[in-house]
């Protein structure tokens, strides 16, 4: 736990680092297993070649947001006092995003939104018909990892023990 992690004789910046690549682990492999089991699924269809592409970039905009989610989550578990809420707390963040996609879809005056979530970053629809992820979401994509996993950093360096 936190709390035990912080006696240990190693860095802070170790803990966290091995704790981001426990997730970015699990990330990776959640991407591949379901990159397999969707190219398993459809091969009774005989997809031709663009499907294939498709499927690839798919995969891409899934990483990209698992990334977005995943350096959120860091930040969260590294800021929050009480770190044991930080899970509820990214799930309710998740679903608020996914809520605000779906607003912005409904309403026209709420298009906005669309810059504040992450599921409307690469809109399947969109990348089926452009064929690429769009660079505006991209940045807007990496920042807000790095500013996360910066501010995790930093954070969890001045964390004090809450006991």
């Amino acid at each position: 736990t936190v709390e035990f992690s912080l006696v240990l004789p190693v860095t802070r910046s170790r803990v966290i680092t091995a704790k981001g690549l426990a997730a970015l682990v699990n990330c990776i492999a959640f991407v591949l297993i379901t990159w397999v089991v969707s190219l398993v699924a459809v091969q009774s269809y005989n997809p031709d070649q663009a499907f294939y592409k498709f499927l690839a970039l798919e995969m891409q905009a899934m990483f990209v947001i698992e990334l977005i989610f995943l350096a959120i989550g860091l930040l969260l578990g590294c800021a929050m006092k009480r770190y044991k809420a930080s899970g509820s707390t990214a799930v309710a963040i998740i679903l608020a995003t996914y809520f605000m996609s779906i607003m912005a879809v409904m309403n026209e005056k709420l298009d906005f939104l669309k810059y504040f979530t992450p599921f409307k970053y690469f809109d399947a629809g969109e990348l089926f018909r452009t064929g690429q992820m769009d660079g505006t979401y991209l940045l807007i994509s990496a920042a807000i990892i790095v500013v996360s996993v910066v501010a995790a950093y930093w954070i969890y360096n001045k964390r004090d023990l809450y006991i």
